[in-house]
């Protein structure tokens, strides 16, 4: 995965893997910022940074494999992340599905009263269809 950090102003390769981690993943992730450093970064950008994320680890290992390596580069295990907890239940998610479908049927109805009215707006569209987006996704 690629991102860009504003705040580091530098890009972040993100690479999983869902096995122990292997010193032949170093030298992969290596290739992968070094052509993010060659291809996408800028002059003004910081040096990419690339990140790791195995099942386990061995510190010998991962200090051996990183050893010569110049670009920054870690390596993290993702046991302790429970991904689970931080997603919405299917209870949550259906009540926002209902109410954004209750939302959606009254602006139809506004829009057709405004149409009839001669008060219809593109701005008015657009605001809607922002605020339902953002009622599915807070």
């Amino acid at each position: 995965m690629l991102f860009y950090h504003i705040r580091l102003r530098c890009y972040v390769v993100i690479e999983l893997k869902v096995v122990d981690f292997k010193p032949e993943f170093a030298g992969k992730l290596n290739f992968y910022v070094a052509a993010c450093n060659k291809l996408l970064r800028q002059p003004e950008d910081n040096p990419t940074i690339g990140l790791l994320l195995c099942k386990s680890r061995n510190q010998t290992k991962v200090e051996w494999a990183f050893d010569s390596i110049q670009n920054p580069m870690g390596v993290a295990t993702y046991e302790g992340i429970k991904i689970k907890d931080k997603l919405p239940s299917v209870e949550d998610l259906k009540k926002r599905l209902d109410m954004v479908e209750q939302e959606l049927r009254e602006y139809k109805e506004n829009e057709e009263a405004s149409a009839k009215d001669g008060n219809y707006t593109s701005n008015q569209e657009t605001k809607w269809l922002y605020y339902l987006v953002f009622q599915c996704f807070r």
